[in-house]
């Protein structure tokens, strides 16, 4: 089986799965609030883009989004407006001294 065989297959099993903010919208998990925040380069139908995740202390990922263009803080403004949406309760911020990401975390969470 080549692996655009494998591709679609993997795409059409998983298009009704839901996404993490609708998995913390349903199931209200209980988060710590430490998070580790970081994107990652990587090429997706053929497309280079940029995936965004940050995982909670309890090892959770309470978000996680796909960009189309390299990492921004455009993409990364929307990965906090998301977890604001959720709730999710930011009280410690790591990640790779990308300024973006931790400017758009403060826009979201001013105290952090």
């Amino acid at each position: 089986m080549n692996k655009n065989k494998i591709n679609n297959w993997v795409l059409e099993k998983t298009n009704n799965f839901k996404n993490p903010l609708q998995i913390a919208k349903e199931l209200k998990p209980k988060w710590s609030g430490y998070l580790v925040a970081d994107g990652k380069h990587i090429k997706a139908r053929g497309r280079k883009g940029c995936w965004y995740v940050g995982v909670d202390l309890t090892g959770d990922v309470p978000n996680a989004k796909y960009g189309q263009e390299g990492e921004n803080k455009f993409d990364w403004f929307i990965y906090f407006r998301q977890l604001k949406i959720i709730n999710y309760p930011l009280k410690c911020l790591v990640s790779d001294g990308n300024e973006d990401i931790y400017r758009s975390a403060r826009y979201h969470y001013p105290l952090v």
